[in-house]
């Protein structure tokens, strides 16, 4: 079998897609091996003359199937340059799907008018994106998962620069280690998180032993789907407030590391205890720094929201999980649920010869040459006939095409029943 790997050649401006984009391109190679594969460049900004170049091309090559691994541009433009006569001539044209598949709803309705009846799957990072997927695809067609690959030799559990970090960061080997790598942003929670933190060190639910490392740049993003924008350094600014209203020998226990290199994070991984994240990213179809943590064995408290709940591999010592509820103008962690993980954390500690054991299950499911093993299960499985998106897709992807807020009431800047009904799976609501 020869398949045609559809992505930019050039990185994407997202470092987590272009770890993804790596690690998938790796995971094809160990299943089928590098001659049977033909990599089709469709850049990030490809005009109409880049398209008809790389359709050229996927013509020429003679092969079997079309799998789309980026998410930039939409497959469709594509597509309809190949056309549907050719396209049908497939044996089947597969789809990874990203977590900005909700944001694409007015491009991807037009795939109905080009692969209708052709054999297509959906390949999806998680359990509840896969569920989102198949909910807005009609007659039930079937949904394939297969995690965001990690590295095998990339991230793994080794304590031998534990002892550097905590000098580096004044960490005692009694402390009790929270850490958080990622993106700070308003849909990620911090802000939230940290109060939650700095509240309890206050009130003495947590005492001084208790520290709060988080690493990564703060970003612009605020909660678009109610048009609600930051200004540049806003969310910084308002992390900083609320530190301000503490005491210093509070605040000194949440560290603010900024951005870490990827190469320089497994020393992190392995030296704190426990990963935090309260996220509730409506795009959440994963989480890569979930996966790498878990790969290094490091227990992970997390939100059950979207990607974070498939991490669950019924390792109770691995991850812990705090419900959330779809509200008016966010979704909503647990607050008291949280407060009771952060409670018990000292005492709950997982020792050395677990995290190795979580390590091993881990690299287990989520590595390249594990995810080799379902991709080859998947595209071995029986064809899927397409039979289109749903209506409620296709009238989400007619409203976005006037505005970008497909899920906002107007009358009271709240969500409106179309968000309800696309984002109940990711609470475990529908």
């Amino acid at each position: 079998m020869k398949i045609a790997l559809i992505y930019s050649f050039k990185e994407s401006d997202w470092f987590s897609v272009t770890k993804i984009l790596k690690n998938l391109l790796a995971a094809y190679e160990h299943a089928y091996g590098k001659e049977n594969l033909v990599h089709i460049n469709v850049p990030w900004d490809a005009n109409d003359d880049d398209m008809g170049d790389a359709a050229k091309q996927l013509l020429a090559a003679e092969v079997d199937k079309i799998v789309f691994l980026d998410h930039k541009p939409n497959p469709v433009y594509f597509l309809k340059e190949v056309g549907r006569e050719k396209l049908l001539e497939f044996e089947e044209v597969v789809f990874h799907i990203y977590g900005d598949f909700t944001l694409e709803f007015h491009r991807w309705n037009l795939l109905d008018s080009i692969l209708m009846d052709a054999n297509v799957k959906f390949i999806c990072a998680s359990k509840k994106q896969s569920q989102l997927v198949a909910n807005l695809l009609n007659e039930n067609i079937k949904t394939f998962i297969c995690p965001f690959p990690v590295a095998d030799k990339e991230f793994y559990f080794d304590q031998s620069k534990n002892d550097y970090i905590r000098e580096k960061y004044n960490l005692k080997k009694t402390d009790t280690v929270f850490l958080y790598v990622g993106r700070l942003s308003t849909q990620k929670r911090n802000l939230e998180t940290i109060e939650t933190f700095l509240s309890m060190r206050a009130s003495g639910k947590l005492d001084a032993s208790h520290k709060f490392l988080i690493a990564g740049g703060f970003d612009l993003l605020g909660q678009h789907y109610l048009r609600e924008g930051l200004l540049l350094g806003e969310y910084f600014r308002r992390v900083m407030h609320l530190m301000e209203r503490y005491p210093k020998e509070v605040t000194e226990s949440v560290q603010l590391l900024g951005s870490i290199e990827n190469s320089d994070l497994i020393p992190f991984y392995n030296t704190a205890d426990y990963f935090l994240s309260m996220s509730t990213y409506h795009d959440e179809d994963y989480g890569m720094a979930i996966a790498e943590a878990l790969c290094c064995g490091l227990p992970c408290i997390l939100t059950d929201w979207a990607g974070y709940s498939s991490f669950n591999l019924g390792l109770d010592q691995a991850t812990r999980y705090v419900p959330v509820k779809l509200g008016r103008k966010s979704p909503e962690f647990d607050c008291e649920k949280l407060i009771t993980f952060l409670s018990d954390a000292k005492k709950s500690k997982v020792a050395d010869s677990e995290r190795k054991d979580i390590a091993q299950k881990y690299h287990e499911n989520y590595t390249v040459s594990a995810c080799a093993e379902i991709l080859k299960t998947i595209h071995s499985a029986d064809k899927v006939v397409y039979k289109g998106f749903s209506d409620m897709l296709h009238r989400l992807g007619y409203i976005m095409f006037f505005k970008r807020a497909p899920f906002l009431n107007e009358f009271d800047n709240c969500f409106n029943k179309f968000y309800y009904k696309v984002y109940g799976c990711y609470a475990g609501e529908n």
